[in-house]
């Protein structure tokens, strides 16, 4: 079984794949778990396919989404 951190990688990078760089469409990426070990990989992930201008997190974790901003 995968890990939740391999599984959030594997959902960003399904829809990093699929995101045509082209378009406007802005991403949504609601994180859903208090763990705060899956920001440095999606935020990684979100760099490498230079989408930073591209999503927009949302959660009802504020720790996880100021993890966020310091990571951008």
């Amino acid at each position: 079984m995968r890990t939740e951190k391999e599984q959030v990688t594997n959902v960003i990078l399904t829809g990093a794949d699929e995101a045509n760089p082209d378009d406007d469409i802005i991403h949504v990426i609601e994180i859903k778990t208090g763990d705060t070990n899956v920001i440095e990989s999606m935020v990684k992930i979100i760099k490498e396919m230079n989408m930073e201008d591209r999503v927009v997190f949302i959660s009802f974790y504020d720790y996880q989404l100021e993890l966020v901003r310091k990571a951008m």
